[in-house]
């Protein structure tokens, strides 16, 4: 929790393969001269072939504007180490997309399910975003499409009196359907929807113990408990995690055979 473990997450070598990584988006207040702005900030997170869950770094959002932004970015993280990604689970950022499938020619791109909710949670209470949260889960996690369906058309019954929000998350739960060509073990880990809304609001608890921040690297530290906490667990039970690796080896064999060669040798030379 000091500038040592900041400068040794910073130099720390990533993983050759992310199999899913995490742009996630918050607010915070930035100092920049003599003023004081809520700004974006987003937070780089990834999960490796070993299921296990590793922090990558924090920016602000102002420092990406263009494609060649969010592609130098990534270009750094090949300079790390970095060789594969195979999910990603973003913001509806058109550029940030562009920037990854330049970058990771066979990267396919999840938009955050938690998208939909964060165009809306500034129109209902606490108590009506729990209920609708239930809706939006049930459309992105259900095990079937048919279920899928029938939640949204639940949804879109229960708040038919507020056709301005309806038209705000049209197109993300349109979307959804399209992730139902995976099986539902698999899009539990690639949206990870328990797992990010705590990180999210654990990062936001941590962040208002200040007025506001002078850099990213402030509010990494800030956050260092939080890392912590995430890089102790894995991303899931040990069963499951080899059920969504066997899932992704069949469609991705190529991609990762060697990959996944090189992780059993290293652990039978650990034994």
């Amino acid at each position: 929790m000091n500038n040592k473990t900041l400068e040794q997450i910073e130099k720390r070598k990533l993983d050759k393969v992310f199999v899913v990584l995490y742009v996630l988006e918050l607010e915070t207040y930035i100092q920049k001269g003599e003023g004081i702005n809520k700004e974006k900030v987003y937070i780089f997170t990834e999960c490796n072939l070993k299921g296990e869950r590793r922090f990558i770094k924090t920016a602000l959002a102002n420092d990406f504007k263009k494609v060649s932004d969010f592609y130098e970015e990534f270009k750094l993280m090949k300079s790390k180490g970095l060789e594969e990604v195979i999910y990603a689970v973003v913001p509806n950022i058109d550029n940030l997309k562009k920037a990854l499938k330049l970058m990771f020619m066979n990267i396919e791109i999840f938009e955050n399910c938690h998208n939909p909710l964060n165009k809306i949670g500034k129109y209902f209470s606490l108590k009506e975003m729990r209920n609708i949260e239930k809706f939006i889960r049930g459309i992105y996690l259900s095990e079937t499409i048919r279920e899928s369906e029938i939640n949204y058309n639940n949804f879109k019954e229960c708040y038919q009196s507020y056709p301005f929000i309806l038209d705000m998350i049209k197109d993300n739960l349109d979307d959804a359907k399209n992730y139902y060509k995976y099986n539902l073990s698999l899009r539990k880990a690639i949206f990870a929807y328990y797992y990010i809304r705590e990180f999210i609001k654990s990062s936001i608890v941590l962040l208002h113990q200040r007025d506001y921040y002078i850099s990213t690297d402030e509010i990494t530290i800030r956050l260092i408990p939080l890392i912590q906490k995430m890089e102790k667990k894995m991303f899931t039970t040990k069963v499951l995690w080899a059920e969504i690796l066997n899932f992704i080896y069949k469609e991705k064999q190529d991609l990762i055979k060697a990959f996944l060669c090189c992780i059993i040798l290293i652990n039978l030379r650990g034994i």
